[in-house]
């Protein structure tokens, strides 16, 4: 007999590595966002260190996160627009760095890798 899934069935467990180099495991759902799984468990990770307001506005989150190679193939590419606000957000981007925001958790990305990037801090006007 075929049960319905369950929310078990749904999960999506992903390692992060912390900017001081502390691996923890976090746990998600298909289909939310990466950004909404770290700003969870913000306090574990580094909170506004990490996480941060977007420049895009409307009181989205962002994270600079980096990928391991293995991964990218599993994600969107960098688009330009991404690269702007990275530069804005990130004191470095590499060809590995994602926002968070842009990172869709799906089953194929069960065991998923990624290090956090650390954010500028605001500039004053």
């Amino acid at each position: 007999m075929k049960h319905a899934p369950s929310v078990f069935d749904k999960m999506v467990q992903l390692t992060v590595i912390d900017v001081e180099g502390k691996r923890i495991t976090l746990r998600g759902l298909e289909g939310q966002l990466l950004v909404e799984v770290l700003a969870e468990h913000s306090h574990e990770l580094g909170g506004d260190q990490v996480i941060g307001l977007s420049p895009e506005g409307r009181g989205m989150l962002e994270a600079h996160v980096t990928v391991p190679n293995e991964w990218l193939a599993l994600l969107p590419p960098l688009t330009d627009e991404d690269r702007r606000v990275l530069e804005e957000i990130a004191p470095y981007v590499g060809r590995n760095s994602r926002l968070a925001s842009h990172v869709k958790l799906t089953h194929a990305l069960n065991g998923f890798n990624i290090a956090l990037g650390e954010l500028r801090p605001w500039k004053t006007l």
